[in-house]
């Protein structure tokens, strides 16, 4: 069934526990005083604010100023002065079911753990951290050559939908290896009901290139930021 982008809003706010508005705002317990506020804009227009613990009292102002940017976002909320090293990310949803391709992915288990050490070793911490996968995951797959593990895939669940991540070993980059593993990642997802969704930084034109190759919508786009008082 095809999926529109306010569909996906829905289905990505009602996950957070929202109904969908044209604009939105809620507690996100994953940002914290260092890293206050992120401002999502998506693709139908809608916007969601999401503050970190402690800025509760916030919300009802911020709803009613209604901030057009992360930057007027800001100013609303911090005395003037402050400002962010601000990032940007990109999401990315399947407007339709996906079906399995040539390439199996391996279900990645606590056997895999040299591999994925090695994976991790050969990496960024920054990699890691925006790409890595977690065996933990519902979702964890990998592609081996000659045994080692050239790309990993995983799906975080939230809601009805499933955050999908990928990092291929740097050895092996330019072989389309992560759009193989996206592909049939996010099969599985939809096989379990599931809408797969993408994030990739904006800065990041390999990843955005798998995003548009895989024919993966535009759902929206995050700015955050490292607050400095300098």
């Amino acid at each position: 069934m095809f999926m529109t982008n306010a569909e996906f809003t829905a289905s990505y706010l009602k996950a957070r526990g929202l109904a969908f508005r044209p604009y939105s705002a809620a507690i996100d317990e994953e940002l914290s005083p260092e890293y206050p506020l992120c401002f999502y804009e998506f693709t139908c227009g809608a916007k969601f604010y999401a503050l970190a613990p402690g800025l509760e009292d916030a919300i009802g102002p911020v709803l009613q100023e209604r901030p057009a940017s992360y930057d007027s976002l800001l100013r609303f909320a911090f005395a003037p002065g402050v400002r962010a090293e601000k990032e940007s990310v990109l999401g990315y949803y399947l407007r339709g079911p996906s079906r399995t391709g040539q390439r199996k992915l391996v279900r990645l288990h606590s056997g895999h753990l040299p591999a994925v050490a090695a994976l991790r070793r050969a990496v960024s911490p920054r990699e890691w951290a925006l790409g890595g996968v977690d065996l933990r995951d519902p979702f964890c797959y990998g592609l081996f050559e000659g045994g080692l593990l050239v790309c990993a895939a995983g799906a975080e669940i939230f809601g009805g939908l499933a955050e999908v991540s990928v990092l291929t070993h740097p050895a092996f980059r330019g072989r389309q290896l992560a759009k193989h593993a996206v592909f049939e990642l996010c099969g599985l997802v939809c096989q379990a009901g599931l809408v797969p969704l993408y994030r990739c930084e904006s800065e990041n034109q390999a990843s955005i290139r798998t995003a548009l190759s895989l024919d993966l919508a535009p759902a929206f786009r995050m700015t955050g930021g490292r607050l400095s008082y300098r």
